[in-house]
């Protein structure tokens, strides 16, 4: 089949996920893209990237110049209104199947909770689409609730992570190295997103400066993917200054998969204290893989 896939966000290509940080949604539309390329299908993918071409297999371009007319990337709508293709795979983006495209069968990939707000508008496309892929049983029946879907038009298809990246040895820079080889020291790691959940760990009297003062041995070491918000940048700066007057925290700034993967393995437990309402954490997988213990709040999936 020729299939065709939108993923909107952070800049990637087939090469990325080996050199630099990727979030969560552009993981897992790379490994999906990988996947179907091996099967055989003939898989094209429009990202944020400028740096295009065939990478395993797969097509990447880039989606182009947004504008009033082309929301979604100049470059993806002449392709997707023109150029016919048997699925039409789109990430996240609500408005997305407003437009007709040249493709037999529309598949919208959702990877967020379900807004009664956004009702009406995702009602209105629904007539050119053709199912709805969730990430979690528990996402499935919250988007069906919220948007009066028919479930068996949604299909959850799961988030999931590279279990390769756990079992090679590790092969990190000693830089990012945190093992000290002290049989005393308790290392924690934080790896999600900093506006969900760090703050509750680095301000004035906040778990890490309690720990502080109860008992040294704790150290938490921050990691994140290079995805900086311009309308976060001063939250972040506040947070990631809070880091450096705190003695037992750490910033290890952004990491590559396999960075993580090396770094999940040093760490004593994963810590989490979240209010972000997760359908399907993939932190929580990638803590598993790494036999890492996961303290979270006990909130959504």
């Amino acid at each position: 089949m020729y299939i065709t896939m939108h993923c909107a966000g952070m800049p990637f290509n087939g090469d990325t996920i080996k050199t630099d940080s990727l979030g969560g949604s552009e993981t897992a539309a790379y490994y999906m893209a990988l996947e179907l390329a091996k099967k055989g299908h003939t898989v094209r993918i429009f990202t944020e990237s400028k740096e295009t071409g065939e990478f395993d297999g797969v097509f990447y371009e880039w989606c182009g110049i947004p504008s009033e007319r082309f929301p979604m990337g100049e470059l993806f709508h002449n392709y997707a209104e023109n150029v016919p293709c048997d699925v039409m795979i789109i990430q996240r983006s609500p408005y997305a199947f407003k437009y007709k495209y040249a493709s037999k069968i529309n598949l919208w990939w959702v990877h967020d909770l379900a807004l009664y707000r956004s009702k009406e508008d995702i009602a209105a496309q629904f007539m050119n689409v053709d199912g709805v892929l969730t990430v979690s049983e528990y996402h499935k029946k919250q988007i069906c609730e919220v948007y009066g879907l028919n479930p068996d038009n949604v299909y959850s298809i799961t988030n999931g992570i590279d279990l390769e990246l756990f079992n090679k040895p590790t092969s990190i820079a000693p830089d990012v190295l945190i093992s000290d080889g002290s049989d005393d020291k308790v290392n924690l790691l934080y790896s999600s997103r900093p506006e969900r959940g760090l703050e509750n760990l680095v301000k004035v009297d906040g778990i890490m400066d309690k720990l502080l003062k109860i008992d040294p041995k704790y150290h938490l070491y921050v990691c994140m993917y290079a995805n900086y918000p311009e309308h976060m940048k001063d939250y972040y700066n506040m947070l990631f200054q809070r880091i450096e007057l705190l003695p037992n925290c750490t910033n290890l700034g952004s990491l590559t998969k396999q960075e993580l993967a090396d770094v999940m393995r040093q760490c004593d437990a994963l810590v989490y204290p979240t209010n972000f309402e997760e359908v399907s954490c993939i932190t929580a997988m990638e803590a598993m893989a790494a036999g890492l213990p996961f303290i979270s709040s006990k909130h959504a999936a």
